[in-house]
Formats: C-alpha cells, sequence, structure tokens
C-alpha cells in the first residue's frame, strides 16, 4: 500500500487500514513472549491520549518520556501525540543536571517515569507541578499509574482524541529531541509531524517491507529519532515489530523470533564479531585455526581464484554464523557512527548484507543511505528521497528538504547558524559526492584542526582508525596550535580483561596495560602513521581512564565530547609538546 499520511498520527491510521494482525507489537515479558494485536494498539493508544486529556494536557503541551526503550514507550508517545501533545524523548541516562536543564527548557507538563527511582528524580530536578505518570501498576504517591491513566473513559472520550489527532497538519509541532553534541550543552530540535512523516515515507521507497514474511527487531532507544523513525515505519508498513529486552539480550531476541530486518549502531556489529572470535578461541585448537582462517578470508574482497576457500568457509563456519543471529536476515541498517570497512566486509561475507546511512537530529534524520542495489563501499549512499545535498566551497555537507528541523528551542541566534535564509542545513560534517551522487564522509568542520606549521589535520579519520584496535574504546586527537599530533586513548577494558585470560598474564591489569597492551597500542599507531602524511602521524599518546557521561566526557549516546576530553587532560596535552617529537 502506497504511503499517503502527512503526520505521525496518519501512521497509525495506516497500519489500521491495513489488514489487522494479531502480532503488530512483540515483546518480552517475565520471560515469556506477548503479542498485540494492531487493533489493541490503536485502543491503547486512544486510551492513553484521553488520560492525558483528563490529566488536563492540551493541543501544544510538552509531555516528556524518562522510561527505557519499550512498547510502552511507543504506546505512550502515540498517546500523547494523538491528544495534540508535543513528546519529549529524555535519555534514561541523563546528568540530573542535564535533566533539569531540559525540562525547563522544553516547559514540561508531563512526564512519563519507569519507577519509583525515576520518579524521585524528577522530584528532584524538575520544575514543581509537573505531571509524573508511572509504568508501574498500582497506586503510587504523588504519580498517576499508566493503566490507571487508560481506564474509565467513554466512547465520547476516545472519539475526541481520534478528533484531536486528525486535525493535525504537518506544521504542528510532533516532538522535541535535545541533542548535546560535542559542546555539552543540550539544544532541543524542534520536529514537526511533516517532518518525521516525509522521513517515513521516504524509508519507503528505500527499503520495501513485505508484511507477509518481514520480521523487523528494535533494541536501539527510542529516545534517539534514528529507532524512532525506523520504528514509526515498521508500524506503517504492518509488519511484526519486536522488542528486545536490551541491547545485552539481543541475541536471544534474535534466535528466538528469527528477525528478516535489524537497524544497528557499527558498535553492536563490531560486539559480534569480537564474540565470535572470543568463542573460537574457547574452542579447540582446530575450531580456533579454522574460524581465524574463515574470518580473515571474509575481510577480503571476494575474487575468482578464492572463491573454493570462501565456498567452505562458507559450509564450515558462515552459516554457522547466520544461525547464531537467527537465520534469515536479509536487511541489515547501520546509522548513528562510522562503519568500519572490514565490519562491512565480513557481514556481506557471511551473506549478511549491511547498508550505511548518514543523517542528524536536526533531518529527522536520515540524509543519505546505502540501499539494495545501490552500495558504494566506504560511501553512505546516496541522498534520501526528496532530499538534496550540496558540498560547500569549504568541504561541508549542506542540506536542503522538508525533513529539516523547525529550528532549537528559545535559540533563534543558534539556529541561524545552521539554518540558513534559503533553507539549507549546514551540517558540520565535511564529505565529497562522487560522479554518481554517493556522499563520502571525511570529518567535522569544527574539529579540523591546525598544526602550528599551518598544515590542516582532520582528527575523524585518524581517531576511528585508532579506535580499531581492539583494545581501544576511544580515541581523541590533539593537534590545534600543536607542533604535531598527539592522541589520547582509552582501553576497553572488558576486551584487556579477556586478553589477560587468553595469554595467561600473572600481572596486574595496570601492569598489563602499560607493558603488553601499550606495547601494541604503539605497534598499531606505528602502522597507522605510514599510511599518513607526515604532518598528520601521530607523535605522542597516552592511556587514560575511560570516558564516562558522569564525567562529562560523553554524550547521553556516548558520542565523545572533545571540548570536555581535551580540557580535562591539558596536563598530560601540554607535557607531549615540552620537548621535542620523536
Amino acid at each position: 500500500m502506497a504511503p499517503n499520511f502527512r503526520t505521525v498520527d496518519e501512521i497509525l491510521f495506516q497500519a489500521r487500514t491495513l489488514k489487522s494482525r494479531t502480532d503488530c507489537l512483540v515483546w518480552k515479558e517475565a520471560g515469556q513472549w506477548r503479542e498485540m494485536s494492531t487493533d489493541a494498539v490503536e485502543a491503547a493508544v486512544l486510551e492513553i491520549g484521553a488520560g492525558l486529556r483528563r490529566l488536563g494536557i492540551r493541543p501544544g503541551d510538552r509531555v516528556g518520556i524518562l522510561v527505557p526503550s519499550s512498547v510502552h514507550w511507543l504506546l505512550f508517545d502515540l498517546g500523547a501525540l494523538y491528544a495534540g501533545a508535543v513528546t519529549v524523548p529524555l535519555f534514561d541516562n541523563l546528568t540530573e543536571e542535564h535533566l533539569r536543564l531540559e525540562a525547563t527548557d522544553a516547559g514540561l507538563a508531563a512526564v512519563f517515569v519507569a519507577d519509583p527511582a525515576q520518579q524521585a528524580l524528577v522530584g528532584r530536578t524538575c520544575p514543581p507541578g509537573i505531571q509524573v505518570i508511572t509504568q508501574q501498576a498500582g497506586r503510587t504517591e504523588g504519580a498517576t499509574a499508566l493503566n490507571e491513566l487508560r481506564r474509565g473513559h467513554t466512547p465520547e472520550d476516545l472519539d475526541a482524541i481520534w478528533k484531536i489527532a486528525m486535525s493535525l497538519e504537518e506544521e504542528h509541532l510532533a516532538t522535541i529531541i535535545y541533542t548535546s553534541g560535542s559542546t555539552g550543552v543540550p539544544k532541543g530540535v524542534e520536529l514537526t509531524h511533516g517532518a518525521l512523516a516525509t522521513q517515513v515515507r521516504a524509508i519507503f521507497d528505500r527499503f520495501p517491507l513485505d508484511p507477509k514474511s518481514d520480521v523487523c527487531l528494535t533494541c536501539l532507544p527510542l529516545a534517539h529519532v534514528f529507532e524512532r523513525a525506523v520504528v514509526l515505519y515498521h508500524l506503517a508498513a504492518g509488519v511484526r515489530l519486536v522488542f528486545a529486552e536490551s541491547v545485552q539480550t539481543v541475541g536471544d531476541a534474535l534466535r528466538e523470533q528469527q528477525p528478516t530486518v535489524f537497524t544497528v549502531v557499527p558498535r553492536l556489529l563490531e560486539k559480534v564479531l569480537e564474540k565470535i572470535e572470543v568463542g573460537a578461541r574457547e574452542g579447540g585448537w582446530v575450531r580456533r585455526r579454522l574460524v581465524g582462517l574463515a574470518l580473515r578470508e571474509a575481510d577480503r574482497a571476494p575474487s575468482w581464484f578464492r572463491a573454493p576457500w570462501r565456498a567452505l568457509f562458507g559450509v564450515l563456519v558462515y552459516r554457522h554464523v547466520r544461525a547464531l543471529l537467527g537465520g534469515r536476515l536479509r536487511l541489515v541498517v547501520s546509522g548513528g557512527a562510522a562503519l568500519g570497512a572490514r565490519t562491512e566486509r565480513t557481514f556481506r561475507s557471511f551473506e549478511i548484507p549491511v547498508y550505511q546511512g548518514y543523517g542528524l537530529t536536526e533531518h529527522s534524520p536520515v540524509v543519505a543511505a546505502n540501499y539494495p542495489g545501490h552500495t558504494r563501499p566506504g560511501s553512505v549512499g546516496p541522498a534520501f528521497p526528496g532530499v538534496q545535498i550540496r558540498i560547500a566551497d569549504d568541504g561541508e555537507v549542506l542540506v536542503h528538504s522538508h525533513q529539516i528541523m523547525k529550528g532549537y528551542r528559545n535559540r533563534p541566534d543558534e539556529t541561524a547558524l545552521v539554518k540558513d535564509a534559503e533553507g539549507w542545513l549546514h551540517t558540520g560534517d565535511l564529505g565529497h559526492l562522487d560522479a554518481e551522487g554517493y556522499l563520502f564522509l571525511t570529518g567535522r568542520k569544527k574539529d579540523m584542526c591546525k598544526t602550528a606549521a599551518g598544515k590542516y589535520v582532520v582528527p575523524g579519520p585518524i581517531e576511528d582508525r585508532l579506535a580499531s584496535h581492539k583494545g581501544i574504546e576511544h580515541a581523541v586527537v590533539c593537534a590545534d596550535g600543536r607542533k604535531f599530533v598527539s592522541a589520547l586513548v582509552t582501553p576497553d577494558m572488558a576486551a584487556i580483561r579477556r586478553r589477560i585470560r587468553e595469554v595467561g598474564f600473572r600481572g596486574s591489569e595496570q601492569e598489563f596495560l602499560q607493558g603488553p597492551f601499550l606495547s601494541s597500542v604503539f605497534r598499531h599507531v606505528d602502522r597507522i602513521n605510514k599510511t599518513l602524511d607526515n604532518w598528520s602521524r601521530v607523535r605522542r599518546l597516552s592511556i587514560v581512564k575511560p570516558f564516562s557521561i558522569e564525567s562529562g566526557e560523553l554524550t547521553p549516546t556516548l558520542k565523545v565530547r572533545r571540548d570536555k576530553v581535551l580540557e580535562k587532560h591539558a596536563a598530560t596535552l601540554d607535557s607531549f609538546y615540552e620537548g621535542d617529537a620523536s
């Protein structure tokens, strides 16, 4: 069925007009898989909307969602939108300072929490007078339970919510999503119903689904606009939509539900490869050798003279990997960060194609994506339907479409910096287009460094290559105004502890970090430096404590805040430049 919805609320209407299914939403509760029909979803959404209206929520009021991603998150989001409210996703790992800032800036009238701990957090941080709805059943002092919110409505109450939902127009505000970026200052991105609906219609064009056979798995945070748009698409497409309990249990969900479609961030795929390698090392010598050779072959480009080896590994190894992931995956879409070339090649060798895309919260979010029949390794694909991409004279990627945000809430000056008079969004990313229109990203404009010698260095690609070391979790490059390039890296302690057990190291973790691990990192840097221009080579490096959200070095979406890292480790960086570079 061709998409014809104009607003987010009409997306659910389209799902209702498709053949009703008994397994519209699927999730695990108390160890058992549960299913919810299309009709039950619509009923729940209308009841939640009517309950919010009974609490005094009116069209245009802002309603926060603090609970972890789940079926309940989605139903509450849709219920609030049906009541005409503007939903404000709040990451459940926010610091109290950022929660206070976002709740105040948005002017929240109500917030949906998971349990008493989150309710207490809201009480400590949010302005007084906010209505609290809790997912926990039963009576809770100072809050309304979700199950109570859904009860006691007349047919007239539900009809009133339906009329509000169907009266909304494309220009009405649907959501405010706070993005802190690398600066650490949250900015509320205002997205309209029309922007989100345009995004979902574009996904229909690029990644068509079959309601009869496709099963879609979601495990990423719905507070992030990427997964939220994908889930809305799955709902509109009328497929079976499965919610994993958490990222930690996604392997169980893959095996038990056997999805065909899965959206991921690159780190999740990398962890799958790491798990395969760890499993092989825990087996006998034959298994270790076989899996090691199979993974090395998977990282190579296919060729006719290697076809027999690939066929052999396909039977002995790759089909077992597919079985571990449910055995039916035909479409994996990766976003949120750069997908490593090795990861992409390896999964394609497993006959699990991974399609890399690119987007921004300010663009609802997808700008470009590789898709079946249209892929180019290393690129983020051609422009999405309805999207224009232009490269500015300084290499910045500019975007024009109907998906661009209305603006940053209460920040007209900052809005004007990224959205020009002609409606072009200045992404802050650097890149280029090839002759066929495929977009290649090369770094962040604001991160571009100029050394004391006047040479330009783009940190992003260097950091990505440093972090490809199995024992490194994050890397930050320093070069701006300096004599040479230096770097800070954080250890991936889980990977390092596995390595300590594998090699039987008898010293302390600290001794391993300062000994074998540091030597391994230096060899890794030497290999990278051989491929870089002389002025881009890393001359000094230090291992520092893992970054965290609490320390301010990571955003709630686990992106590195470069400025905070450089500020916190200023003394270490300054010490690098006291002598000559070796």
